[in-house]
């Protein structure tokens, strides 16, 4: 059964999907938030704290706004739920008075309001009830630890893939990073990361690339090798044939141009299950794809060192005292941050990132 709205003169028809309420303008949108901030300050604040509470829930909001106009997403402003969301994050901005806190209270809504499903909800959430309590220098640690760890280059070619590296790298605030247990300490302490003292320690970088792009340290072939894998390929499909390239870190001998097994099947999308299956294994066996020459750990740090910010990034890595995860809520920070800084990542979309 169908039913007809009409909206009469002069009025705003709204039309309701779900929770969410289409047709909240920016104007509206900024009295809800003023509306919202008015019940903070009268429920938690003493007449003392209100005037500097309201001033920096004030200038939270228009942050906010900015944002939530920018992303397209007002209308969730009319959600109930996306509203107790907002409460946490006036409560958040009240207590500090960093301009960049309320940058990244805002990013953390505005995730919500894009994608209002079920992980995304409690990640965010329990993020806004950090944010004037994280240490500049964790938040650093955090999301550099985060960046290195959850990020692998896609890149066939070695030195293209650290240039890359470099440049991500370089976009994230790493003036401060913090060293020893206590930063760590504190992430646990909020419930962005989990860690056990004197537990298994982190993974050095250079063993970390080797298991996240194998293909840069492998063992390589000789030409009179590649020849004969070619020839092989024919069985597989006429005019199949494998690209060498120069070892960048063993220039004796040729390579597969990908950092790994991952990276040679997505061009396999056209082949048949059989044909990529035997490619893989013939990727893998002759072409030595992931077989791994640890001789070229050395190799691969000089190339390191020429990249002031690899350097320092691996020189604080390495030093990293404990086995770190973050937790849904830590990534839903270190992911912001970095968005906040323009730093380049594989995919815009929060939920592919948060751990399963």
């Amino acid at each position: 059964m169908g039913q007809t709205q009409k909206a009469g003169s002069g009025s705003q028809q709204l039309q309701v999907f779900g929770n969410y309420y289409a047709g909240v303008t920016e104007e509206r949108a900024a009295e809800i938030a003023r509306l919202q901030a008015k019940d903070v300050i009268a429920t938690y604040y003493s007449l003392d704290a209100a005037p500097v509470a309201s001033q920096r829930i004030e200038d939270f909001d228009a942050t906010l706004i900015e944002r939530l106009v920018e992303e397209k997403v007002l209308d969730a402003l009319g959600d109930p739920g996306f509203q107790i969301s907002l409460r946490k994050a006036q409560m958040s901005a009240a207590s500090t008075e960093e301009e960049g806190d309320y940058e990244t209270l805002a990013r953390l809504l505005g995730e919500r309001a894009k994608r209002n499903i079920r992980p995304i909800r409690a990640s965010i959430d329990r993020a806004i009830e950090t944010v004037d309590s994280l240490d500049e220098s964790a938040l650093q640690g955090l999301t550099m630890a985060w960046a290195v760890g959850g990020f692998r280059p896609a890149s066939g070619f070695i030195l293209d893939a650290l240039n890359f590296l470099e440049t991500m790298w370089s976009t994230l605030p790493h003036d401060n990073l913090p060293e020893g247990r206590a930063w760590l300490d504190h992430l646990d302490m909020l419930g962005l990361a989990r860690y056990s003292a004197g537990g298994f320690k982190l993974r050095p970088l250079n063993d970390l690339l080797q298991t996240q792009v194998p293909g840069y340290f492998s063992v390589g072939m000789t030409q009179d090798e590649a020849n004969l894998m070619n020839q092989a390929a024919e069985e597989v499909r006429p005019g199949l044939t494998f690209t060498m390239v120069a070892h960048e870190l063993k220039p004796q001998v040729l390579r597969l141009p990908y950092s790994g097994v991952p990276s040679l099947e997505m061009e396999l999308g056209t082949f048949a299950d059989e044909e990529r299956q035997r490619i893989i294994h013939m990727a893998r066996e002759q072409g030595r794809l992931e077989q791994i020459d640890s001789s070229l750990a050395e190799a691969m740090d000089a190339e390191i060192a020429k990249r002031p910010c690899m350097a320092l990034v691996q020189r604080w890595y390495d030093q990293i005292p404990d086995m770190v995860q973050f937790t849904g809520a830590g990534v839903a920070v270190a992911f912001v941050v970095a968005q906040k800084h323009k730093t380049p990542l594989s995919t815009d979309k929060l939920e592919e990132l948060l751990p399963h």
